[in-house]
Parts: C-alpha cells; structure tokens; sequence
C-alpha cells in the first residue's frame, strides 16, 4: 500500500522521527495509518520555491511541451469553421494535442471552461481560446483570440491594445522583476495608449502544474507580494480584457524563458488574432 511504501522510504531514510514538510494533505493521513512519530508542517510553497528555477532537462521538456500545445492550439484555430459548437472545437483541441504526444489539461472558451457550455460558433463572433496540455507533466500554456469573419470594431481596437502592452512588458522582463510590476507595467501601457479598459495581466509560473509558484494560503496569506522572477523560470502573463460589451472576449498569452537580463519565448508565436 501506500502507506506501507512511505514507511519503508522514511525508515531506510532514517526520517521516521524528523520533522517532514509535505505537499499534500493526504500524506498526513498515510503517516497517521503507520503510526509514524515524525513531525508534520505544510511545505507546499517550499516546494513551488524551489520548482521556479527550471534545470536544462526541465527547460527541454518544457519547450517540448510548449512548442506542441501552440501548435495544437494553432490547428484547433484553424479549424473554427470545421466546428459547430464551442464544446466541440474543445475536443479538437483535445485531438490535436494527443496527436502531437500532449494531453490536453483545459481550454478556456470566451472565458468559460465548462462542458456545460455548448455555445454555437456564429458568423461575426470573436472570442479568445486559452488552451493548456501538458506532456510528460509539463505544461504548455497559450491564449489567443478568434475572429469568425468581421469582428465588431472595439475588438480590433482591443487586441491592438492588449498585444501593444504585451510587448512592453516583455522589454523589461529579467531576473528580480516583480511579479506586481509585471502588472503595473501592463495597466500603465494601457493608460499610455488612452484607454479605459480592464486586463488581468497576471504572471505566473508553468511547469509541472499549470500555476508552478508559491501561492496565498492559510499558513502564508501573503506569500506572493514578496515573490521575484527568476532566473530560468518559465513565465506566463496573462492577458485576458476583463470587459463586457466590447463585442467578445480577447485574450493573449506566451511563455516566457526569464534570463539574467532579458526573457525570450520557449515557443513559437504565432499573430496575436487568427481570422477565419
């Protein structure tokens, strides 16, 4: 069993009575079975801490990965006008990326994950796809934004902001930035630009979860204000326009390999709109 298995480790580890950080909760309920006598304490963003530098087996796998998602998710675009509904360009995404050795994790359609959601794909229609997949548990991780035809025009407007303040904010990506300036950075480009709109611009690390860096939680509640880029971590950014009545959904995402003084992509990138 589990817990018989974890009670030999921990013995010929010589940690039975040590104090142990663990990662998940149902380890302490494998320990309690075996009666083992070592100390527990929650060691999750311990562990985050120590993924957000990647080593170069990770960095291979992680532009593997990358590489295959996008063009999962490239082919998936593509074939908008293949589909009728937004559950089943959902599953050709799922295909694709299976097809080229990934297996598909989620994919965010006009800003909902749901199966439940079957929306029919109109004429005119813009919406945004943010599609993640992972191989050999390493994940990929790619937004874009769709227009089926002619969009209605705020959303031309609005893509142009979202890519325009991307690529700033990818000019002052290096080690030691600030997760928050990442934001700032984002919203200030906006405000240049003269427009009133709401982008998430959220940063986070991949790796082998979706969301790979220390997060808030009961035990550390402030644990991201403090948090860094580092040096050959794998950065997302998301860009999704948090706004009702522009016609649709946008969003736009890559990954980002953080070096000492500047930030490359893992990936190909494709344009920022796909028009079919």
């Amino acid at each position: 069993s589990q817990a018989w298995a974890l009670q030999k480790a921990l013995r010929e580890l010589k940690l039975t009575d040590k104090v142990l950080g663990i990662d998940e909760s149902s380890v302490k309920a494998l320990l309690d079975e075996r009666q083992i006598d070592a100390q527990v304490r929650p060691a999750e963003n311990t562990i985050r801490r120590i993924r957000l530098s990647k080593s170069p087996a990770e960095l291979k796998l992680m532009r593997l990965s990358a590489q295959q998602n996008v063009d999962a998710a490239v082919a998936t675009a593509q074939a908008v006008r293949e589909v009728e509904t937004t559950r089943e360009l959902r599953a050709r995404f799922y295909s694709e990326a299976a097809l080229r050795g990934n297996l598909g994790v989620y994919m965010v359609i006009n800003g909902t994950s749901s199966e439940l959601v079957n929306e029919p794909i109109r004429e005119g229609m813009a919406f945004s796809v943010d599609c993640v997949s992972s191989c050999r548990f390493y994940h990929g991780d790619f937004a874009r934004t769709i227009f089926v035809g002619e969009p209605h025009p705020k959303m031309r407007e609005v893509c142009d902001a979202i890519a325009v303040a991307w690529r700033e904010i990818q000019e002052h990506l290096r080690a030691g930035l600030r997760f928050a300036d990442v934001t700032r950075l984002g919203r200030e480009s906006i405000k240049k630009q003269g427009l009133d709109l709401n982008v998430g611009f959220t940063p986070h690390a991949v790796g082998l979860f979706h969301t790979d860096h220390p997060r808030p939680s009961l035990h550390e509640p402030r644990t991201v204000d403090g948090l860094v880029l580092e040096e050959n971590m794998v950065l997302s950014v998301d860009c999704p326009v948090l706004e009702a009545g522009i016609g649709g959904s946008a969003h736009l995402e890559d990954l980002m390999l953080i070096k000492k003084n500047g930030a490359e992509p893992i990936h190909d990138v494709p344009p920022g709109v796909f028009v079919v």
